[in-house]
């Protein structure tokens, strides 16, 4: 019996390595994809919507992979409510984008003002999740912080139409990828449950 349990702890151990290594990998891996897509007007919207479906599945195993893997600490525990959020936003935008599908919209500020609050709700909840998780560690918390805050400031001046920003938005959403992958390398992919 004790044997049945240990190979059972070996196989929730190895499944929950990997569905972070899923999460870290999938999540800047569809924006990049969403980004290609929009920029070279390749691809059908059904890829997207697919990205967007497998995203709210990914996110949401990967909430209860840090109940799983957290279970005995309180405060880390709150970074799966966050992750749902998160994956409760990436459905609102799936939805909003379905329902805008097919209608003519002559496309414009309000819906890049649209998706901007939609990406901008999602990094905020994303956001709060890791910085949960980190919450022992104040120089990497800092980091976390500073690029997040830089990702929001320039994508708020996207919005206010500041073409000349957009590389640096580009810069600061890669190093806020970065950053993100270090953190759940070291706090979820070689975390011992």
């Amino acid at each position: 019996m004790q044997q049945n349990n240990l190979v059972f702890l070996r196989i929730s151990n190895a499944l929950s390595k990997c569905i972070s290594l899923i999460y870290t990998i999938f999540i800047p891996g569809s924006l990049g994809l969403h980004v290609l897509m929009s920029l070279t007007d390749k691809g059908n919207t059904l890829y997207g919507y697919i990205l967007d479906i497998v995203r709210i599945i990914v996110s949401l195993l990967f909430a209860f992979n840090l109940m799983y893997i957290y279970r005995s600490d309180e405060k880390r525990i709150k970074s799966s409510t966050f992750i749902v959020i998160y994956a409760g936003i990436c459905l609102l935008e799936l939805v909003f984008t379905v329902c805008l599908h097919g209608k003519y919209n002559s496309g414009g500020y309000s819906l890049l003002i649209s998706y901007s609050l939609f990406f901008l709700f999602e990094i905020l909840a994303e956001s709060l999740a890791l910085s949960v998780i980190v919450y022992d560690n104040e120089g990497i918390k800092l980091i976390w912080f500073f690029s997040n805050g830089a990702a929001i400031v320039y994508e708020f001046l996207a919005i206010i139409r500041k073409e000349e920003v957009v590389f640096f938005l580009t810069a600061f959403i890669l190093l806020r990828e970065i950053v993100r992958l270090c953190l759940l390398a070291r706090y979820v992919i070689f975390k011992k449950s």
